[in-house]
Protein backbone atom coordinates (compact mmCIF):
# COMPACT_ATOMS: atom_id res chain seq x y z
CA UNK A 1 0.00 0.00 0.00
CA UNK A 2 1.69 3.45 -0.95
CA UNK A 3 1.99 6.16 1.50
CA UNK A 4 0.42 9.15 1.41
CA UNK A 5 2.88 11.85 1.38
CA UNK A 6 3.39 13.90 5.13
CA UNK A 7 1.67 16.38 5.62
CA UNK A 8 -1.14 15.57 3.37
CA UNK A 9 -4.47 15.01 5.14
CA UNK A 10 -7.48 13.75 3.45
CA UNK A 11 -10.53 16.23 2.02
CA UNK A 12 -14.34 16.07 1.40
CA UNK A 13 -14.72 17.64 -1.68
CA UNK A 14 -13.12 17.72 -5.51
CA UNK A 15 -12.26 21.12 -5.42
CA UNK A 16 -9.51 20.71 -2.60
CA UNK A 17 -7.91 18.50 -5.37
CA UNK A 18 -8.48 20.42 -8.37
CA UNK A 19 -5.65 22.25 -9.89
CA UNK A 20 -6.45 22.24 -13.40
CA UNK A 21 -5.80 25.95 -12.93
CA UNK A 22 -1.84 25.92 -12.89
CA UNK A 23 -1.38 24.48 -16.56
CA UNK A 24 -1.90 28.37 -17.96
CA UNK A 25 0.72 28.95 -15.93
CA UNK A 26 3.32 25.93 -16.46
CA UNK A 27 4.56 26.64 -19.95
CA UNK A 28 5.56 23.17 -21.54
CA UNK A 29 5.85 21.98 -25.41
CA UNK A 30 6.35 18.58 -26.65
CA UNK A 31 8.82 17.87 -29.04
CA UNK A 32 6.69 18.42 -32.96
CA UNK A 33 8.67 16.18 -34.37
CA UNK A 34 8.60 13.64 -31.66
CA UNK A 35 4.75 13.89 -31.18
CA UNK A 36 4.42 13.48 -35.03
CA UNK A 37 5.59 10.41 -35.45
CA UNK A 38 4.16 8.94 -32.83
CA UNK A 39 0.20 9.89 -34.25
CA UNK A 40 1.07 8.33 -37.87
CA UNK A 41 2.55 5.35 -35.62
CA UNK A 42 -0.95 5.40 -34.00
CA UNK A 43 -2.75 5.75 -37.42
CA UNK A 44 -0.79 2.77 -38.77
CA UNK A 45 -2.28 0.45 -35.81
CA UNK A 46 -5.60 1.69 -35.94
CA UNK A 47 -5.68 0.77 -39.79
CA UNK A 48 -4.17 -2.61 -39.58
CA UNK A 49 -4.65 -3.71 -35.67
CA UNK A 50 -7.17 -1.78 -34.10
CA UNK A 51 -7.34 -4.07 -30.87
CA UNK A 52 -3.86 -3.47 -30.08
CA UNK A 53 -4.61 0.40 -30.09
CA UNK A 54 -5.48 0.56 -26.49
CA UNK A 55 -2.37 -0.35 -25.10
CA UNK A 56 -0.46 1.94 -28.18
CA UNK A 57 -2.33 4.72 -27.05
CA UNK A 58 -0.77 4.34 -23.62
CA UNK A 59 2.64 3.96 -24.41
CA UNK A 60 2.00 6.87 -26.38
CA UNK A 61 1.59 9.10 -23.86
CA UNK A 62 3.55 7.42 -21.40
CA UNK A 63 6.39 8.81 -23.32
CA UNK A 64 5.46 12.30 -24.61
CA UNK A 65 3.63 13.31 -21.42
CA UNK A 66 7.00 11.98 -19.09
CA UNK A 67 4.51 10.12 -16.99
CA UNK A 68 4.93 7.29 -14.25
CA UNK A 69 1.98 5.65 -15.33
CA UNK A 70 -1.00 6.02 -18.00
CA UNK A 71 -4.28 4.40 -18.38
CA UNK A 72 -7.38 4.06 -20.49
CA UNK A 73 -10.56 4.14 -18.21
CA UNK A 74 -13.93 2.79 -19.94
CA UNK A 75 -17.27 3.14 -19.07
CA UNK A 76 -19.57 -0.51 -18.43
CA UNK A 77 -22.74 -1.07 -16.61
CA UNK A 78 -22.54 -4.10 -13.74
CA UNK A 79 -24.98 -6.52 -13.64
CA UNK A 80 -27.65 -4.56 -11.36
CA UNK A 81 -27.66 -1.66 -13.37
CA UNK A 82 -24.63 0.49 -11.77
CA UNK A 83 -21.69 1.95 -14.05
CA UNK A 84 -18.27 2.02 -13.14
CA UNK A 85 -14.77 2.33 -14.97
CA UNK A 86 -12.96 -0.44 -16.10
CA UNK A 87 -8.63 0.14 -16.66
CA UNK A 88 -8.67 -1.59 -19.74
CA UNK A 89 -5.43 -0.54 -20.81
CA UNK A 90 -2.57 0.66 -18.43
CA UNK A 91 1.35 1.58 -19.51
CA UNK A 92 4.18 2.02 -16.51
CA UNK A 93 4.43 1.72 -13.18
CA UNK A 94 0.89 0.45 -12.72
CA UNK A 95 0.64 -1.55 -15.54
CA UNK A 96 -0.08 -4.64 -13.50
CA UNK A 97 -3.58 -2.79 -11.89
CA UNK A 98 -4.84 -3.36 -15.72
CA UNK A 99 -8.34 -5.05 -15.44
CA UNK A 100 -9.11 -3.14 -11.75
CA UNK A 101 -12.37 -0.51 -11.48
CA UNK A 102 -13.15 2.63 -9.99
CA UNK A 103 -16.79 3.85 -9.10
CA UNK A 104 -18.49 6.15 -12.51
CA UNK A 105 -19.99 8.63 -9.86
CA UNK A 106 -16.91 9.02 -7.41
CA UNK A 107 -13.30 8.87 -9.41
CA UNK A 108 -11.07 11.18 -11.42
CA UNK A 109 -12.52 10.16 -14.70
CA UNK A 110 -16.15 10.88 -13.70
CA UNK A 111 -14.98 14.22 -12.22
CA UNK A 112 -13.49 14.82 -15.86
CA UNK A 113 -16.48 13.22 -18.18
CA UNK A 114 -19.29 15.14 -15.92
CA UNK A 115 -17.49 18.44 -16.82
CA UNK A 116 -16.41 17.83 -20.06
CA UNK A 117 -13.18 19.03 -19.97
CA UNK A 118 -9.40 18.07 -18.83
CA UNK A 119 -9.02 17.96 -14.96
CA UNK A 120 -5.43 17.87 -13.01
CA UNK A 121 -5.40 16.49 -9.68
CA UNK A 122 -3.02 17.09 -7.28
CA UNK A 123 -2.91 14.02 -4.57
CA UNK A 124 -6.16 12.55 -5.52
CA UNK A 125 -5.99 9.95 -2.90
CA UNK A 126 -6.79 12.71 -0.35
CA UNK A 127 -10.60 12.31 -1.53
CA UNK A 128 -10.32 9.07 -3.21
CA UNK A 129 -8.68 7.47 -0.36
CA UNK A 130 -9.09 4.04 -1.96
CA UNK A 131 -6.56 5.59 -4.41
CA UNK A 132 -4.38 4.51 -1.49
CA UNK A 133 -3.94 0.67 -2.11
CA UNK A 134 -1.76 1.54 -5.05
CA UNK A 135 1.79 0.58 -4.19
CA UNK A 136 2.76 4.15 -5.25
CA UNK A 137 1.79 7.71 -4.33
CA UNK A 138 0.34 9.28 -7.05
CA UNK A 139 1.34 12.66 -6.61
CA UNK A 140 -0.60 14.36 -10.19
CA UNK A 141 -3.40 12.86 -11.77
CA UNK A 142 -4.08 14.55 -15.66
CA UNK A 143 -6.96 13.30 -16.58
CA UNK A 144 -8.90 13.61 -20.29
CA UNK A 145 -12.85 12.35 -21.17
CA UNK A 146 -12.98 11.23 -24.69
CA UNK A 147 -16.25 10.59 -26.79
CA UNK A 148 -17.26 8.09 -29.28
CA UNK A 149 -20.22 8.43 -31.64
CA UNK A 150 -20.73 11.58 -29.93
CA UNK A 151 -21.11 10.03 -26.26
CA UNK A 152 -19.05 9.78 -23.04
CA UNK A 153 -17.27 6.62 -23.84
CA UNK A 154 -13.98 6.73 -20.93
CA UNK A 155 -11.10 8.94 -20.00
CA UNK A 156 -7.11 8.74 -20.78
CA UNK A 157 -4.94 9.61 -17.88
CA UNK A 158 -1.37 10.02 -17.03
CA UNK A 159 0.17 9.72 -13.45
CA UNK A 160 3.24 11.68 -11.63
CA UNK A 161 4.58 9.75 -8.62
CA UNK A 162 7.38 11.73 -7.56
CA UNK A 163 8.70 15.30 -8.21
CA UNK A 164 7.68 15.70 -11.81
CA UNK A 165 4.59 17.85 -13.05
CA UNK A 166 2.49 17.97 -15.66
CA UNK A 167 2.35 20.96 -17.87
CA UNK A 168 0.02 22.63 -20.61
CA UNK A 169 2.09 20.86 -23.48
CA UNK A 170 1.41 17.32 -21.94
CA UNK A 171 -2.01 18.21 -21.64
CA UNK A 172 -2.68 19.33 -25.30
CA UNK A 173 -0.70 16.32 -26.27
CA UNK A 174 -2.92 13.98 -24.09
CA UNK A 175 -6.13 15.68 -25.52
CA UNK A 176 -4.73 14.34 -29.06
CA UNK A 177 -4.65 11.56 -28.15
CA UNK A 178 -7.76 11.02 -26.16
CA UNK A 179 -9.42 12.02 -29.59
CA UNK A 180 -7.72 8.56 -31.22
CA UNK A 181 -9.18 6.92 -27.96
CA UNK A 182 -12.90 7.70 -29.09
CA UNK A 183 -12.26 6.15 -32.50
CA UNK A 184 -10.10 3.03 -31.50
CA UNK A 185 -13.10 1.96 -29.33
CA UNK A 186 -15.49 3.13 -31.42
CA UNK A 187 -13.72 1.01 -34.20
CA UNK A 188 -13.53 -1.78 -31.83
CA UNK A 189 -16.93 -2.11 -30.54
CA UNK A 190 -17.88 -2.28 -34.50
CA UNK A 191 -15.74 -5.11 -35.18
CA UNK A 192 -17.51 -6.85 -32.40
CA UNK A 193 -21.04 -6.20 -33.41
CA UNK A 194 -20.04 -6.84 -37.52
CA UNK A 195 -19.18 -10.25 -36.24
CA UNK A 196 -22.17 -11.05 -34.06
CA UNK A 197 -24.80 -9.50 -37.15
CA UNK A 198 -22.71 -11.42 -39.45
CA UNK A 199 -23.13 -14.54 -37.57
CA UNK A 200 -27.16 -13.47 -36.77
CA UNK A 201 -27.76 -12.95 -40.60
CA UNK A 202 -26.03 -16.07 -41.46
CA UNK A 203 -28.24 -18.05 -39.80
CA UNK A 204 -30.99 -15.61 -40.73
CA UNK A 205 -30.28 -16.53 -43.87
CA UNK A 206 -30.05 -20.59 -43.65
CA UNK A 207 -33.71 -20.34 -42.34
CA UNK A 208 -34.63 -18.36 -45.14
CA UNK A 209 -33.05 -20.51 -47.49
CA UNK A 210 -35.92 -23.54 -45.75
CA UNK A 211 -38.46 -21.26 -45.91
CA UNK A 212 -37.79 -20.14 -49.82
CA UNK A 213 -37.96 -24.17 -50.68
CA UNK A 214 -40.90 -24.40 -49.04
CA UNK A 215 -42.29 -21.02 -50.47
CA UNK A 216 -41.73 -23.00 -53.85
CA UNK A 217 -43.12 -26.03 -52.90
CA UNK A 218 -45.96 -24.43 -51.65
CA UNK A 219 -46.64 -22.47 -54.91
CA UNK A 220 -45.47 -24.79 -57.14
CA UNK A 221 -48.51 -27.03 -55.86
CA UNK A 222 -51.21 -24.17 -55.43
CA UNK A 223 -50.66 -24.03 -59.60
CA UNK A 224 -49.48 -20.10 -59.47
CA UNK A 225 -47.16 -18.99 -62.86
CA UNK A 226 -43.88 -18.80 -63.63
CA UNK A 227 -44.45 -15.24 -64.10
CA UNK A 228 -45.28 -15.23 -60.15
CA UNK A 229 -42.47 -16.87 -59.08
CA UNK A 230 -40.19 -14.77 -61.21
CA UNK A 231 -41.83 -11.49 -59.68
CA UNK A 232 -40.88 -12.93 -56.44
CA UNK A 233 -37.55 -13.63 -57.25
CA UNK A 234 -36.94 -10.46 -58.76
CA UNK A 235 -38.08 -8.58 -55.71
CA UNK A 236 -35.55 -11.07 -53.47
CA UNK A 237 -33.15 -10.39 -55.75
CA UNK A 238 -33.56 -6.37 -55.67
CA UNK A 239 -33.58 -6.02 -52.08
CA UNK A 240 -30.08 -8.27 -52.08
CA UNK A 241 -28.95 -5.63 -54.64
CA UNK A 242 -30.05 -2.72 -52.15
CA UNK A 243 -28.30 -3.98 -49.33
CA UNK A 244 -25.40 -4.76 -50.91
CA UNK A 245 -25.43 -1.10 -52.18
CA UNK A 246 -25.34 0.39 -49.18
CA UNK A 247 -23.32 -1.99 -46.79
CA UNK A 248 -20.67 -1.53 -49.89
CA UNK A 249 -20.27 2.14 -49.73
CA UNK A 250 -19.18 2.73 -46.08
CA UNK A 251 -16.95 -0.41 -46.42
CA UNK A 252 -15.38 1.45 -49.16
CA UNK A 253 -14.63 4.81 -47.53
CA UNK A 254 -13.30 2.73 -44.18
CA UNK A 255 -11.10 0.98 -46.45
CA UNK A 256 -9.90 3.53 -48.72
CA UNK A 257 -8.96 5.78 -45.80
CA UNK A 258 -7.48 2.95 -43.85
CA UNK A 259 -4.95 2.04 -46.84
CA UNK A 260 -4.15 5.64 -47.08
CA UNK A 261 -3.45 6.24 -43.53
CA UNK A 262 -1.50 2.40 -43.83
CA UNK A 263 0.68 3.52 -47.23
CA UNK A 264 0.87 6.96 -47.10
CA UNK A 265 0.71 7.76 -43.05
CA UNK A 266 4.29 9.26 -42.76
CA UNK A 267 3.49 11.88 -46.14
CA UNK A 268 0.29 13.10 -44.60
CA UNK A 269 -0.29 16.43 -42.39
CA UNK A 270 -2.08 16.08 -39.17
CA UNK A 271 -5.18 18.00 -40.81
CA UNK A 272 -5.16 14.96 -43.47
CA UNK A 273 -4.85 12.50 -41.05
CA UNK A 274 -7.93 14.06 -39.11
CA UNK A 275 -9.99 14.08 -42.10
CA UNK A 276 -9.21 10.47 -43.02
CA UNK A 277 -9.95 9.61 -39.45
CA UNK A 278 -13.26 11.42 -39.66
CA UNK A 279 -14.32 9.81 -42.54
CA UNK A 280 -13.54 6.56 -41.05
CA UNK A 281 -15.74 7.32 -37.82
CA UNK A 282 -18.55 8.89 -39.63
CA UNK A 283 -18.96 5.51 -42.18
CA UNK A 284 -18.42 3.22 -39.27
CA UNK A 285 -21.25 4.80 -37.46
CA UNK A 286 -23.66 4.77 -40.71
CA UNK A 287 -22.50 0.99 -41.45
CA UNK A 288 -23.83 0.27 -37.82
CA UNK A 289 -27.07 2.11 -38.17
CA UNK A 290 -27.53 -0.26 -41.17
CA UNK A 291 -27.27 -2.91 -39.54
CA UNK A 292 -28.78 -2.11 -35.99
CA UNK A 293 -31.98 -1.41 -38.19
CA UNK A 294 -31.64 -4.76 -40.21
CA UNK A 295 -31.21 -6.78 -36.92
CA UNK A 296 -34.26 -4.69 -35.46
CA UNK A 297 -36.44 -5.80 -38.93
CA UNK A 298 -35.07 -9.72 -38.23
CA UNK A 299 -35.93 -10.03 -34.82
CA UNK A 300 -39.79 -10.89 -33.73
CA UNK A 301 -42.27 -8.52 -32.79
CA UNK A 302 -42.62 -9.51 -28.89
CA UNK A 303 -45.61 -7.11 -28.43
CA UNK A 304 -44.05 -4.60 -26.19
CA UNK A 305 -41.62 -3.66 -23.17
CA UNK A 306 -40.95 -3.05 -19.77
CA UNK A 307 -41.76 1.06 -19.86
CA UNK A 308 -39.85 3.65 -17.67
CA UNK A 309 -39.96 7.54 -17.14
CA UNK A 310 -37.98 9.19 -20.06
CA UNK A 311 -37.21 12.93 -20.49
CA UNK A 312 -38.49 13.54 -24.39
CA UNK A 313 -37.28 17.01 -24.48
CA UNK A 314 -33.63 15.93 -23.27
CA UNK A 315 -33.58 13.01 -25.67
CA UNK A 316 -34.47 14.99 -28.45
CA UNK A 317 -31.70 17.77 -27.42
CA UNK A 318 -29.26 15.42 -27.57
CA UNK A 319 -30.39 13.84 -30.94
CA UNK A 320 -30.30 17.29 -32.18
CA UNK A 321 -26.80 18.68 -30.48
CA UNK A 322 -25.05 14.90 -32.27
CA UNK A 323 -26.73 15.68 -35.77
CA UNK A 324 -25.68 19.41 -35.76
CA UNK A 325 -21.78 18.11 -35.13
CA UNK A 326 -22.37 15.87 -38.11
CA UNK A 327 -24.44 18.03 -40.57
CA UNK A 328 -23.13 21.86 -38.96
CA UNK A 329 -24.58 23.54 -42.51
CA UNK A 330 -27.84 22.20 -40.74
CA UNK A 331 -30.47 24.49 -38.67
CA UNK A 332 -32.94 22.84 -36.18
CA UNK A 333 -35.26 24.60 -34.15
CA UNK A 334 -36.57 22.47 -31.28
CA UNK A 335 -39.85 23.73 -29.55
CA UNK A 336 -40.31 21.68 -26.61
CA UNK A 337 -41.15 22.47 -22.79
CA UNK A 338 -37.98 21.13 -20.45
CA UNK A 339 -39.30 18.38 -18.40
CA UNK A 340 -41.84 16.69 -20.78
CA UNK A 341 -41.64 12.83 -19.89
CA UNK A 342 -42.96 9.88 -21.17
CA UNK A 343 -43.17 6.27 -20.62
CA UNK A 344 -41.27 4.39 -22.99
CA UNK A 345 -37.70 3.76 -23.58
CA UNK A 346 -34.84 6.65 -24.00
CA UNK A 347 -33.40 4.00 -26.66
CA UNK A 348 -36.24 3.27 -28.77
CA UNK A 349 -37.30 7.49 -28.60
CA UNK A 350 -33.38 7.89 -29.59
CA UNK A 351 -33.40 5.71 -32.27
CA UNK A 352 -36.67 7.03 -33.65
CA UNK A 353 -35.51 10.70 -33.48
CA UNK A 354 -32.53 9.81 -35.21
CA UNK A 355 -34.14 8.33 -38.29
CA UNK A 356 -36.93 10.86 -38.57
CA UNK A 357 -34.51 13.71 -38.68
CA UNK A 358 -31.98 12.28 -40.61
CA UNK A 359 -34.67 11.75 -42.88
CA UNK A 360 -34.89 14.97 -43.17
CA UNK A 361 -31.90 15.55 -43.63
CA UNK A 362 -31.90 13.61 -46.78
CA UNK A 363 -34.86 14.61 -48.26
CA UNK A 364 -35.01 18.53 -47.89
CA UNK A 365 -32.83 21.20 -49.20
CA UNK A 366 -29.88 21.90 -46.80
CA UNK A 367 -30.95 25.84 -47.19
CA UNK A 368 -34.11 25.01 -45.48
CA UNK A 369 -34.74 24.57 -41.48
CA UNK A 370 -35.81 21.36 -39.87
CA UNK A 371 -38.14 21.95 -36.78
CA UNK A 372 -38.96 19.45 -33.95
CA UNK A 373 -41.57 20.27 -31.39
CA UNK A 374 -42.59 18.44 -28.43
CA UNK A 375 -46.51 19.33 -26.76
CA UNK A 376 -49.08 17.35 -24.66
CA UNK A 377 -52.15 16.08 -26.45
CA UNK A 378 -54.95 14.38 -24.38
CA UNK A 379 -52.42 12.61 -22.03
CA UNK A 380 -50.17 11.42 -24.97
CA UNK A 381 -46.52 13.36 -25.79
CA UNK A 382 -46.59 13.99 -29.42
CA UNK A 383 -43.33 14.55 -30.74
CA UNK A 384 -43.74 16.39 -34.39
CA UNK A 385 -40.68 17.07 -37.16
CA UNK A 386 -41.39 18.84 -39.67
CA UNK A 387 -39.06 19.87 -43.54
CA UNK A 388 -39.42 21.09 -46.36
CA UNK A 389 -39.03 18.30 -49.13
CA UNK A 390 -41.14 17.53 -51.81
CA UNK A 391 -43.29 16.21 -48.80
CA UNK A 392 -45.28 12.05 -49.04
CA UNK A 393 -48.07 11.77 -50.99
CA UNK A 394 -51.50 10.42 -49.51
CA UNK A 395 -51.62 7.92 -51.38
CA UNK A 396 -47.81 7.11 -50.04
CA UNK A 397 -48.88 7.72 -46.38
CA UNK A 398 -49.17 4.19 -45.44
CA UNK A 399 -46.85 2.83 -47.50
CA UNK A 400 -43.72 4.11 -46.49
CA UNK A 401 -43.72 2.67 -42.79
CA UNK A 402 -43.43 -0.78 -44.68
CA UNK A 403 -39.88 -2.21 -44.40
CA UNK A 404 -37.73 -1.50 -47.96
CA UNK A 405 -40.70 0.69 -49.66
CA UNK A 406 -38.47 3.85 -51.37
CA UNK A 407 -41.00 6.45 -52.94
CA UNK A 408 -40.78 6.24 -57.09
CA UNK A 409 -40.55 10.38 -56.64
CA UNK A 410 -37.33 10.34 -54.35
CA UNK A 411 -35.77 7.13 -53.74
CA UNK A 412 -33.50 8.51 -56.96
CA UNK A 413 -32.11 12.05 -54.20
CA UNK A 414 -30.68 10.09 -51.80
CA UNK A 415 -29.39 6.60 -51.04
CA UNK A 416 -31.56 4.18 -48.65
CA UNK A 417 -32.78 0.42 -48.40
CA UNK A 418 -36.04 1.83 -47.32
CA UNK A 419 -36.36 0.59 -43.85
CA UNK A 420 -35.71 3.61 -41.14
CA UNK A 421 -39.37 4.33 -41.00
CA UNK A 422 -40.67 0.88 -40.41
CA UNK A 423 -37.99 0.58 -37.64
CA UNK A 424 -39.04 4.06 -36.24
CA UNK A 425 -42.33 1.94 -36.71
CA UNK A 426 -41.65 -0.85 -34.82
CA UNK A 427 -39.78 1.46 -32.06
CA UNK A 428 -42.91 3.61 -31.40
CA UNK A 429 -45.60 0.40 -31.20
CA UNK A 430 -43.47 -1.50 -28.63
CA UNK A 431 -44.10 1.77 -26.24
CA UNK A 432 -47.73 1.66 -27.21
CA UNK A 433 -47.58 5.07 -29.33
CA UNK A 434 -48.47 5.87 -32.74
CA UNK A 435 -46.66 7.27 -35.90
CA UNK A 436 -47.73 8.31 -38.90
CA UNK A 437 -47.07 11.20 -41.47
CA UNK A 438 -49.00 14.45 -42.92
CA UNK A 439 -48.26 17.19 -45.17
CA UNK A 440 -47.27 20.59 -43.51
CA UNK A 441 -49.22 23.32 -44.15
CA UNK A 442 -45.97 25.23 -45.69
CA UNK A 443 -45.09 22.50 -48.06
CA UNK A 444 -42.96 19.72 -47.05
CA UNK A 445 -43.90 16.97 -44.32
CA UNK A 446 -44.45 16.59 -40.46
CA UNK A 447 -43.99 13.30 -39.28
CA UNK A 448 -45.52 12.79 -35.80
CA UNK A 449 -45.60 9.97 -33.17
CA UNK A 450 -46.78 9.74 -29.72
CA UNK A 451 -45.81 8.21 -26.22
CA UNK A 452 -48.49 7.82 -23.12
CA UNK A 453 -47.72 11.14 -21.07
CA UNK A 454 -45.89 11.27 -17.44
CA UNK A 455 -46.42 13.80 -15.42
CA UNK A 456 -43.61 15.14 -13.04
CA UNK A 457 -44.14 14.88 -9.49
Amino acid sequence: MAKRAPNISTVSTVEQILITGVLSERRGVVAGHSAGEAFVALAGVMANAPDRLPQALCDVALDLCEAGTTGISIIKTGTTGEEYFSWEAIAGRLADKVGGTTPRNFSPSGTSIERAATQLYSYPSRLYTYLDDMPVPIVEALVVPFLAAGRPLGAIWVLSHDERRFNAGHAYVLEQIGAFCGAAFYLIALQQQAVEARLDLEAEMGELRVADAQLQENLRQAGLTNGVLSAANQVKDDFLSMVSHELRSPISTIYGNAYILRNQGAALSSDEVSQSLQAIEHESLRLSRIIEDLLVLARPEDGGLPHERIDVSAILRTVIDAHGKQFPGRRIELEARAGTFAAGSENFVEQTARNLIGNAEKYSPVSTDIHVSVSDVNGEVCVLIRDHGEGVLPSEAEDIFKPFYRSPRTAAKASGIGIGLAVSKRFVEAQGGKIWVQAAADGGSEFCFTLPSLVEE
